[in-house]
């Protein structure tokens, strides 16, 4: 150790150049990493805070199975909550449940005012509900034919609508309680509903797929003995909360791989100029009588004590500077994080090949350098001023010229190709034009049978209250929107045999295949006036204002008054596909209807209207409050005869787009009613412009923080590198240059002199 100490004292600037490179190193990757983990860290908590932390819940639980996992579970990992009863309230289905502490820390609920139940006619209700109550606190619900009043003493923020439902439980009402009573109420019967959230937080791992994720989860239910059926997943935080974590993930391993080849390459070719130089001295010992074995070791713990003052500065330095910025940026670090451990592993792995090259290739090299070529010495000419100097200054500029550049430009190449992929990444926002401002569905997942052609959805219960929809339209002057009415699955219905050729060949060209099975509830108690029609595939609705009946009637230039349309029971029919429908004209009667599933109930139902006007076209309009367009079928009726004929309750999409130069305080308003609208809606899916961009501008911030550290290090190993072999030449030619600074060449003639000569 002694002789390897002894040996670097003269080697001051390689040895602080390779610890440089290696302390460097694992500075980058360690804050790398740490900036990995805490984005992730911010996309996990931001997911559970709107989604919930659980992975998969079991509604109408059994005692068994409860009991099942209560023996495997902690009850801090398990949120119960009931549903009593629905109660009709302000247009809308509520829910009456109770929820426990842990369902509470697990969704997240949080208590805006007043506090949480403690007597039997004590509720909490969800925000929405006490901005409907106004000024009251009392809510009166029919308990077996018993009127009970409840008193509202808490208000909880709107918690339900952002959790995950089963879709086969969409249409009895909600699942998650929005009125929430004490634990001892007046509710609870032999026939209530008991559900429950299971949170699997250990299985779950933001850094992979969707499907991995999901049968992490199957496998955990799988091995406490549940079936899998009776569970439902945490579809929201799995597909929303945890949106880009495995490409942030990709990039990170990514720039880990560059920086270790990188980093590694170019202490790899230090240490080869270092041990070039080097092999005089170790060859001399060798000659002089010290054994093989022992300069091999010298070699050894030279590479050992680079590798440990490295690692030591390298790591301390890299938590240091992470510590102090967890002070100011207020974010929390987790020393035994994974992605840290692993890249450190990574950069380690490749230090360790490097040292191990290093000694394989100059094993023999270093103790085996003949003494010949210690003793060589080459003649020069004594008249170096009169007649040596210009080859002296072409030999020296050789020699500089001569060290190759392969290695320097395939570095550079590599570096600029990795920065500009990270960079132009960081730099790239996906914003789709088509994307509008706000996006709301209110069944985001739709769950449907076809049976005999007709279409059956689950949840037809599930719609955006008309008045809120007139709360937006309000704001027409600075929005423009498009409205999906919800019709339920109904269509246009003829009898089998007078099917018109229009809607038959129609039909052939849109086939809708059975998907329903032989137990069927809808196929058990099918409506048998059904039996003779045939419904028509792709059919759209348009529920038209005022206003839209005088853009419609304008652009199209019909003649049909908008009384006709208003207070009949008149429709228009726009029908894109251009065949001849020879029999089928205006003034016919058409049936639109269809069927509709109630839990075990199937009710069909169809109503006669009038054709007034039939378009040869696809159906489009915009205005300045309006944009649509559709390439279905399109009927086309008033607000007053939708509404007289009991086929429309509310919408079942809505989609805004904001014009320019909004004031921030109608922008603010607008945004508002549209979350306002989400809460009352469990199972709808708000997508909201901002937010996908928000989650896109932390990946491409992201990106350009790993590019500009790729850059820096880079920029310093490059420096460290180009002073090395600057050094090196300058060393070499020593001598050369101290004749020509003899010969009376100042420094700075001396190097304009080398500068022009080149």
């Amino acid at each position: 150790m002694k002789l390897s100490l002894m040996l670097l004292k003269h080697r001051i600037l390689f040895v602080c150049s390779i610890v440089c490179v290696l302390a460097i190193s694992i500075i980058i990757n360690i804050s790398s990493s740490v900036l990995t983990q805490s984005v992730l860290q911010y996309k996990w908590k931001r997911g559970i805070s709107s989604y919930g932390n659980f992975s998969c819940g079991i509604n109408d639980i059994s005692k068994k199975d409860k009991a099942i996992v209560l023996q495997n579970y902690s009850h801090k990992d398990i949120g119960i909550f009931e549903t009593y009863q629905n109660i009709e309230f302000h247009d809308l289905i509520v829910t009456l449940g109770y929820v426990d502490k842990s369902f509470r820390e697990i969704t997240d609920v949080k208590l805006l005012s007043g506090r949480f139940p403690k007597n039997r006619d004590e509720i909490v209700v969800e925000n929405f509900i006490a901005n409907m109550l106004g000024d009251s606190d009392i809510i009166e619900v029919d308990n077996n034919n018993e009127i009970i009043q409840l008193k509202v003493v808490g208000i909880i923020e709107n918690y339900s609508s952002g959790l995950s439902i089963p879709t086969g439980k969409a249409n009895i009402g909600n699942v998650y309680p929005n009125i929430i009573c004490n634990e001892n109420n007046y509710f609870k019967s032999e026939t209530f509903n008991q559900s429950l959230l299971i949170n699997l937080e250990e299985v779950i791992d933001s850094k992979t797929s969707y499907v991995k994720n999901t049968i992490n989860i199957y496998n955990a239910i799988e091995n406490i003995g549940l079936s899998t059926d009776q569970i439902f997943l945490n579809d929201n935080l799995l597909n929303k909360g945890l949106v880009g974590c495995k490409e942030i993930w990709n990039y990170s391993l990514f720039f880990s791989f560059i920086i270790a080849i990188i980093t590694a390459s170019f202490l790899y070719i230090i240490l080869v100029i270092f041990y070039k130089d080097y092999r005089k001295k170790l060859s001399i010992l060798n000659i002089c009588g010290q054994e093989f074995k022992k300069l091999l070791s010298v070699v050894k713990q030279q590479l050992f004590l680079f590798y440990l003052i490295g690692n030591v500065f390298g790591i301390l330095m890299g938590y240091g500077i992470i510590n102090i910025m967890q002070m100011h940026l207020n974010f929390t670090i987790s020393y035994k994080s994974g992605i840290t451990i692993a890249n450190l592993f990574w950069l380690e792995i490749n230090f360790l090949c490097v040292m191990l090259l290093i000694l394989r290739k100059h094993k023999k090299e270093i103790v085996h350098y003949s003494l010949a070529e210690n003793l060589r010495f080459k003649n020069r000419k004594s008249n170096i001023a009169s007649s040596e100097t210009k080859p002296a200054n072409k030999n020296i500029l050789k020699k500089i010229k001569s060290l190759n550049p392969t290695y320097i430009l395939l570095f550079f190449a590599v570096f600029i190709i990795s920065y500009l992929s990270l960079y132009i990444r960081g730099m790239t926002i996906y914003s789709n034009p088509n994307i509008p401002d706000y996006q709301f569905f209110s069944k985001e997942v739709e769950e449907s049978e076809v049976v005999n052609g007709f279409t059956i959805e689950n949840s037809p219960e599930k719609y955006i209250l008309e008045n809120d929809v007139k709360k937006l339209q309000q704001y027409r002057s600075y929005i423009t929107y498009d409205l999906y009415p919800d019709f339920n699955s109904y269509t246009i219905l003829f009898n089998k045999n007078e099917i018109p050729d229009y809607f038959e060949k129609w039909n052939s060209m849109y086939t809708n295949p059975d998907t329903s099975y032989d137990e069927s509830i809808i196929k058990k108690n099918w409506p048998e006036e059904f039996n003779n029609l045939t419904p028509v595939n792709n059919v759209d609705f348009i529920v038209a204002d005022n206003a839209l009946l005088k853009d419609i009637i304008q652009q199209y230039e019909l003649t049909i008054p908008i009384s006709q349309l208003r207070n009949g029971t008149d429709i228009i029919l726009f029908l894109p596909e251009k065949i001849q429908h020879k029999n089928f004209l205006v003034g016919d009667s058409i049936k639109i209807g269809g069927i509709s599933q109630y839990e075990n109930q199937v009710i069909g139902k169809q109503f006669v209207f009038n054709i007034a006007e039939i378009v040869n076209k696809p159906y489009r309009i915009e205005t300045d409050y309006t944009i649509q367009k559709r390439d279905n079928i399109v009927v086309f009726l008033s607000e007053d005869v939708a509404k007289k004929s009991n086929l429309f309750k509310g919408y079942s999409s809505v989609s805004i787009r904001l014009k320019e130069n909004i004031p921030d305080r109608i922008r603010n308003d607008i945004n508002n009613l549209m979350y306002e609208m989400a809460n009352k809606i469990q199972g709808g899916g708000l997508y909201s412009k901002e937010e996908i961009l928000m989650d896109e501008k932390i990946f491409t911030t992201y990106n350009k923080i790993l590019s500009f550290i790729l850059m820096t290090i880079n920029l310093l190993l490059g420096s460290i590198m180009v002073i090395i072999m600057i050094y090196q030449v300058i060393k070499k030619n020593l001598r050369t240059y101290g004749i020509l600074r003899v010969l009376g060449l100042s420094f700075k003639k001396n190097i304009l002199y080398l500068w022009k000569s080149g």
